[in-house]
Parts: structure tokens; C-alpha cells; sequence
């Protein structure tokens, strides 16, 4: 779980996956559910997003893309398969979309 997603006028939050390869090549596959922070109620579904092992995945925007209607987010993120150990992180931007306010980013990352 990660809580804490923003999309609103002042700030926009990217989603990343890494795949450690620490163990073996094989690749992760994730499954990325949205949830609507203010509610509680799942408003979307990310499936079958694959990561090579030793390489990294990053969504832009995630809220904009996936769950538009929605300004407060949190996220489950579950391994379907692969055996690597993973990190998931968000980036929290400063402004609405790039090139708006100072673009600083914020790091939240969470290793299962």
C-alpha cells in the first residue's frame, strides 16, 4: 500500500515499479488497484504490468491517466507473478503539469 497520490492544481504524482533482479531474470508481473482517498472505493485497475528483472517502470501522472474524476489517492500493489523482490515509489511534482510552479518532486517509496 501506498497512500498519499495527488492530482489537483497544485500538485500531480507519478507511480513507478522497480524489479530488483536480485534473485533470478525473471520478470514481475503487478497489478496496480486505484483507490479514491476521500471514499475508500476502488476506482481503478492497473493488470499486467510486466517489469524485466534489473529495470523499472514509471506511470506520469498516474491519477490523470487511470482515475481522473478523482484528486486523493491510495494504492495496492500486488506481484501475480515473478519471484524478484520489487520497490514501488511515488513521486509527488509540484504543479499541475510540468513546466507549472517550481516542478520539485517529492519521494515516497515502499519496498513488500
Amino acid at each position: 500500500w501506498i497512500y498519499g497520490l495527488q492530482q489537483n492544481c497544485l500538485n500531480r504524482t507519478n507511480l513507478g515499479l522497480v524489479n530488483t533482479g536480485e534473485t533470478n531474470k525473471e520478470t514481475n508481473v503487478f497489478r496496480i488497484e486505484i483507490y479514491n482517498g476521500e471514499t475508500g472505493l476502488l476506482t481503478g485497475t492497473i493488470d499486467e504490468i510486466r517489469v524485466d528483472a534489473r529495470k523499472s517502470v514509471q506511470f506520469n501522472s498516474i491519477l490523470k491517466q487511470f482515475a481522473p474524476e478523482i484528486e486523493q489517492a491510495y494504492v495496492h500493489i500486488s506481484r501475480k507473478s515473478g519471484s524478484n523482490p520489487f520497490l514501488a515509489f511515488i513521486i509527488i511534482n509540484d504543479g499541475k503539469q510540468p513546466g507549472e510552479r517550481t516542478g520539485d518532486g517529492a519521494l515516497i517509496y515502499s519496498i513488500p
